[in-house]
Order: structure tokens, then C-alpha cells, then sequence
């Protein structure tokens, strides 16, 4: 296994910074204007408050259900229980340079996905079982390295860490999507990078978008010139 370290910062997508940084300006702008009126003492900007307040409490408490319900219903990946998982866990850690590992969860459920996320000072990553069986069909464990790889570029690219802020800019039309779009372009690379096997990085990334039949007869020349 490649144990070169990967700098996240050389290999952001272009495009990506620019708008997170458009993003952030436009969320501030509004987090400003509200609390500028809020000192005015406008009534009506105070009931406003109030509504984002129950809006971000609600949804803070929606995610620490959320990962509740993952840690008493999912299986924790550790170095005894899907060790091979772990061991990319480990390895793709130390090489992102992240100080905190995140605990990783599979977890049963029909869609074909993955997600990466944070909650009281703890990083997740969380595996749908549907996913995992279509990554593992092949006997080559590159596929689920690299969703495992994807994922944990999230936490060491900030993406995680500056969501709650972010959403307040979201009243830009495609702002978000533009930035996301190019932070999951970036986590694309950087999985790459870590995982060094090309064929069955790609048919981890290609079972996400087209799911596990057609991800096999895909055609990567075509693909990439779209």
C-alpha cells in the first residue's frame, strides 16, 4: 500500500475555493444584516431569529438523533471488526494528516451511498450496506477504499466543518450546488490519490452514479469526455 502523504490544498478542483469563499462572504453578509436589524429592535426580524434559531437547534438535534440511531443500529468498523476496512481508515488518516480519525459505520440501508459528517467534536463516516456489498462483489477491496478515501477527504478538505455556516448563503441561486459540486470533485482526487489503483477506484465512484450493473460496462473513454 502507497504510504505517501496527500496534500489536499495541491489538488482542491479549481474553482472550488473561489466559490466557497463567495459562499462564506454571501452567508456573513446575511448573518450581518440580521443582527443589524436585530439591534434595531425590529419586531418582525426578532421572529425571524427565532425561526432560524428552532431551524439550526432543530437541526442540530435531527443530526445527533440521526448518528444515535447509526451507532445503536450500525457496526463500527475497528481493528476487529472489518479489518481490512480499518486498515484504510488508519493508513488514509496518517496520510491526510488528520489528528482525529473519524468513526466509521456501516450501516443497513437500500441506497447506494456515503456520507461524511461531524457532531459534538466527533467525525463520521458512514457506509450504506447497499454500497459496501456492490464495492466488495468483486473480491477487490480498492472499490470500498475508495469511498472510505472520498469520505475522509471531506473532514481533511474543511468541507464538513464549515457546513452549518454555509447554508446561510444558500439563498444564492446554484451557489451551493456550485460549490459542492467542485468540493466532491476535489474529494475525487483526492481518493484517487491515496487509493493508486485506477480501475477499481473508478468502479467505486462509477457504482455511486450508475449503480453496480452498469458501472462494469461503462465506457471510460466516453465517460471522460463528458
Amino acid at each position: 500500500m502507497n504510504s505517501a502523504p496527500v496534500d489536499v490544498a495541491s489538488v482542491r478542483y479549481p474553482g472550488e475555493r473561489p466559490a466557497f469563499f463567495v459562499l462564506l462572504f454571501a452567508s456573513l453578509i446575511t448573518v450581518t444584516v440580521i443582527a443589524t436589524l436585530a439591534a434595531t429592535g425590529n419586531q418582525g426580524v426578532w421572529v425571524f431569529l427565532l425561526y432560524i434559531g428552532m431551524f439550526v437547534a432543530f437541526g442540530w438535534l435531527a443530526k445527533v438523533f440521526l448518528l444515535a440511531s447509526i451507532r445503536g443500529h450500525g457496526v463500527k468498523v475497528g481493528a476487529e471488526q472489518y479489518p481490512e476496512i480499518h486498515k484504510y481508515v488508519q493508513d488514509f488518516g496518517d496520510r491526510l494528516g488528520l489528528k482525529q480519525l473519524p468513526e466509521v459505520y456501516v450501516v443497513q440501508n437500500t441506497l447506494m451511498n456515503a456520507f461524511a459528517t461531524k457532531a459534538i467534536r466527533r467525525k463520521y463516516v458512514v457506509l450504506y450496506s447497499t454500497l459496501v456489498d456492490a464495492a466488495l462483489e468483486s473480491g477487490d477491496y480498492g472499490e470500498i477504499a475508495m469511498i472510505v478515501g472520498h469520505e475522509m477527504a471531506h473532514h481533511a478538505a474543511g468541507h464538513v466543518r464549515w457546513y452549518r455556516l454555509l447554508q446561510f448563503g444558500m439563498w444564492v441561486p446554484f451557489l451551493y450546488m456550485f460549490w459542492s459540486r467542485r468540493a466532491e470533485y476535489t474529494c475525487d482526487r483526492v481518493g484517487f490519490l491515496l487509493v493508486q489503483d485506477v480501475k477499481p477506484a473508478l468502479q467505486g465512484i462509477l457504482k455511486l452514479s450508475v449503480g453496480r450493473k452498469l458501472a462494469a460496462g461503462t465506457n471510460f473513454l466516453a465517460l471522460r469526455q463528458q
